[in-house]
């Protein structure tokens, strides 16, 4: 879903993308929260694939998009960093919730995430624009 994604965010906006994607990872793991069957935990994998390969590419390009030719590379070295970072943490967050739970809630828990993401994805977009500020010199006194 990666080729089309890059595609589909350049036409309709980023948002367009990854909001969708983001709530297609929170049916995934709401799907895997109840799933007893082959086929649901399939179609949880798939709805997770298309999701993630949606996020990721808009995202990147949305990090292009905001950031200038001099400060791209540490940009995109961060938005990279967080994903490691939130895959570390995560793990042993949803590790703990699994230890005192179920796999049920913690994919549920996994969902809420998905779900907090295309929120903000959502308010990111809907909030008003502003121009970025440039700092102020002051004059030099003579």
């Amino acid at each position: 879903s990666r080729p089309f994604a890059g595609r589909l965010s350049d036409r309709f906006g980023r948002p367009a993308v990854i909001i969708p994607g983001m709530l297609l990872l929170a049916v995934a793991m709401t799907i895997l929260a109840f799933s007893t069957s082959q086929f649901g935990m399939l179609s949880a994998a798939i709805l997770q694939g298309f999701g993630f390969g949606g996020v990721q590419p808009s995202l990147m390009a949305q990090v292009v998009d905001r950031s200038t030719d001099h400060d791209r590379g540490p940009a995109l070295a961060t938005l990279m960093g967080a994903f490691d970072v939130g895959v570390g943490l995560s793990s042993i967050g949803l590790g703990l919730v699994l230890e005192a739970t179920s796999f049920s809630v913690t994919f549920l828990c996994a969902a809420g995430i998905g779900l907090c993401g295309a929120g903000a994805s959502a308010w990111d977009a809907l909030r008003p624009k502003t121009a970025p500020s440039t700092p102020s010199v002051a004059p030099e006194a003579d």
